[in-house]
């Protein structure tokens, strides 16, 4: 009897001390919490607290402000509205008021007590519960550090031993709040004991850390960790790589302490994680899915070709959120294979307010599936809203296929990219045939006529004089840039023309004299970007008519000189 009384007095010994505050809590180094701080805007309504807090400042105890507080990286900084319990006190209550800019101790923010109870060892422990309103936070008096308090964890050690590999050692991490998609807070990676290597998953499937950010993610935390960087592919090296803070649309706007990294046989990721710095508030590493398929989704996907997805399509208000996405997608605009477009689209194209777009190349066949990001166009940023990544694939035929997700916002949708530039130019080809008059033309005796044609990527024009006495003809097609010229003289009798024919870059240019007896006439032809303009002057005899044409660069000009006498005429081509 006596036996069993002394087991149930340690029992029950056991039971109190393990129920004692002052033993059994949570630190809570954020040094964000301390009165000269401003960093952000935090709010402890929405995290999960549970038990008793002790509160440090870089490893220093700290505790809360007696009196009305400012800072501590909040709107409404919450301090106590009473002086802190002696030992011998035990456990008491006291009031929290929050300074709200107004008034010290707002009706709003003081609907809520605390417990709190010191230690020995000079230190506070404090009930800290759920506060009444957002945003609002607890704070720490940078006024109290207790520097003969200092303590620090030592490092966790890694196994040293050369046969190591964290490729086959390490910890599965599968938490589904750290993906990138939840909203949940309430999680602070600071209060992790972090000890070797790690693998992520997402409800059972692979995943790695994400180095996309999202709008208005939070990843389980109030600040999204984030790899600064690619992740590694080659099998079997560990790299370093940087880890930063994501709030309110910049990226860097925290910097955290470096990561290690192997990329493993298997294609799956390993991560030596480290207590994040304590300076940023509630950190918490991220994560993306990095599933493989089961089935090669090039051979498993859903075409998708809405033209009005298009680069070039601004009517419409789509919204992708809208859509139930399952699988894989291939892109298709009219028929023909497309991709997603790797820059910036204008706001209110392909069909939607914020047009998505890769923020990224497209992958090469060899690199299996990777994932990448999107971002959506709206005003003047280019990626205003940052969606969710997605998977993609290169395929063999030279497409692509894409894992669409629902983005989180409207009105937005995934963009097919449109080439609206042309083709490139045929290189210049200059080619002489000789043709018989019979298959151009008709004649009336033995004569055969001379075409000259220039030639363009576009359709060829052609002009065809006759002769009605002995002359020969020969065609000779030249190719330039742009629009073609096609030329022909026409005499009489045994008299020929002069022509001469100018080319440029855009649209040829021919000019041809023309005499009829004693008179002379002259035609000049000009290239301008105008539409062409004519001036002509006229005399019968002993003098000269001038004809000046313009000629715009979208037709070809055609001039062709006649004679009635014996005059003698030669060809030229410039």
């Amino acid at each position: 009897r006596v036996s069993s009384l002394h087991t149930s007095h340690e029992n029950y010994t056991a039971v109190l001390a393990a129920e004692e505050p002052c033993s059994n809590y949570t630190t809570l180094n954020h040094p964000w919490r301390a009165t000269n701080e401003s960093a952000d805007v935090v709010c402890d309504r929405d995290f999960q607290w549970k038990g008793w807090y002790r509160l440090r400042y870089q490893g220093i105890d700290i505790r809360m402000p007696e009196s009305c507080s400012q800072g501590c990286s909040t709107a409404v900084p919450l301090w106590l509205n009473g002086s802190h319990p002696r030992i011998d006190q035990g456990i008491v209550t006291i009031q929290v008021c929050g300074n709200d800019g107004r008034s010290c101790c707002s009706p709003s923010y003081s609907t809520t007590s605390i417990q709190v109870k010191a230690c020995k060892g000079n230190f506070y422990v404090y009930k800290f519960k759920k506060p009444a309103l957002c945003n609002s936070a607890y704070c720490a008096d940078i006024k109290t550090l207790k520097p003969k308090n200092s303590t620090n964890l030592p490092p966790p050690k890694t196994p040293t031993n050369s046969s190591y590999d964290p490729c086959f050692n390490y910890t599965a991490l599968d938490n589904n709040w750290r993906d990138i998609r939840t909203n949940y807070k309430g999680h602070d990676d600071t209060l992790v004991r972090w000890s070797g290597w790690y693998r992520l998953y997402l409800q059972g499937k692979d995943a790695q850390m994400s180095q996309w950010s999202v709008s208005n993610m939070t990843c389980g935390g109030f600040t999204p960790l984030l790899v600064n960087g690619s992740h590694p592919r080659i099998p079997g090296r560990i790299v370093s790589r940087h880890v930063i803070g994501y709030h309110n649309s910049t990226r860097n706007y925290y910097k955290s302490k470096s990561v290690q990294i192997k990329f493993c046989p298997g294609n799956y990721y390993v991560y030596k994680f480290v207590k994040p710095d304590v300076s940023i508030p509630y950190p918490s590493y991220c994560a993306v899915s990095l599933s493989t398929p089961s089935v090669d989704p090039c051979n498993n996907y859903t075409f998708l070709n809405h033209t009005w997805r298009s680069t070039v399509f601004n009517r419409s208000v789509k919204c992708d959120m809208r859509v139930k996405w399952t699988g894989w997608y291939r892109l298709s605009y009219k028929g023909k294979k497309s991709k997603m477009p790797e820059s910036c689209v204008s706001p209110g194209n392909c069909g939607t307010d914020a047009p998505l777009w890769l923020n990224g190349p497209h992958p090469r066949l060899a690199e299996g599936v990777v994932v990448r990001q999107i971002c959506g166009s709206y005003g003047n940023d280019c990626c205003f809203y940052k969606s969710l990544p997605i998977q993609v694939k290169a395929c063999p035929g030279s497409y692509y296929v894409y894992e669409f997700v629902k983005p989180k916002f409207c009105n937005a949708a995934y963009c097919i990219a449109v080439n609206t530039t042309k083709p490139p130019v045929a290189p210049n080809v200059t080619t002489t045939t000789k043709v018989p008059t019979a298959s151009t033309h008709n004649t009336t005796a033995a004569s055969t006529t001379e075409i000259i044609t220039e030639t363009t990527t576009d359709a060829p024009t052609s002009t065809v004089r006759t002769t009605t006495s002995s002359s020969t003809s020969e065609i000779i097609t030249e190719t330039p840039t742009e629009a073609p010229t096609t030329t022909v003289p026409t005499t009489t009798s045994s008299s020929t023309s002069d022509i001469i024919t100018e080319t440029t870059t855009d649209a040829p240019t021919t000019t041809v004299p023309t005499t009829t007896s004693s008179s002379t006439s002259e035609i000049i032809t000009e290239t301008t970007t105008d539409a062409p303009t004519s001036t002509v002057r006229t005399t019968t005899s002993s003098s000269t008519s001038e004809i000046i044409t313009e000629t715009p660069t979208e037709a070809p000009t055609t001039t062709v000189p006649t004679t009635t006498s014996s005059s003698t005429s030669g060809k030229k081509a410039f």
